[in-house]
């Protein structure tokens, strides 16, 4: 395989997790817009973009070797761009998540209280 295609090839690959990224952001979006959220999907969302975002972090530093070097600051641009989507959706998520088990503590306290 040439360098050419390598590089092709890497660039597809990068292109096929990005999508994956931007299909998970949006349906956590359409989660967090729920008037009752799946804490469980949410977790499971945050682990599929944690391992994506390594996934897109591997190819990054992959491409990044393979670039032209006055293509490489608008490459890493777009790498930022995604990055920035993933820790925001993942900030949202854990957010959430920790508001949810908070709310959850208080519940069980406030009916201690009252059963005693």
């Amino acid at each position: 395989m040439s360098v050419d295609e390598t590089f092709d090839r890497n660039r597809r690959n990068r292109g096929v997790v990005r999508a994956a990224v931007t299909n998970v952001i949006k349906s956590v979006k359409v989660e967090l817009a729920k008037e009752v959220s799946d804490i469980q999907v949410l977790q499971d969302k945050l682990n599929i973009l944690v391992k994506r975002e390594t996934d897109l972090q591997t190819l990054d530093e992959t491409i990044n070797g393979q670039i032209k070097l006055v293509e490489l600051e608008k490459e890493v641009e777009h790498e930022l761009e995604y990055s920035d989507s993933i820790i925001r959706c993942k900030g949202k998520i854990r957010r959430f998540i920790d508001k949810h088990r908070c709310s959850n503590v208080d519940a069980a306290v406030i009916t201690r209280h009252v059963n005693r």
